[in-house]
């Protein structure tokens, strides 16, 4: 299967992404 490449996993980088914003939203929600 070429179409499974681990290089390159966009669901990866979204949930690292999302896992990495989670904290500031916090601290946002928490300063309001």
């Amino acid at each position: 299967m070429h179409a499974y490449r681990p290089s390159f996993s966009p669901c990866r980088i979204l949930i690292g992404g999302l896992a990495g914003l989670m904290p500031l939203v916090l601290q946002a929600l928490q300063l309001a």
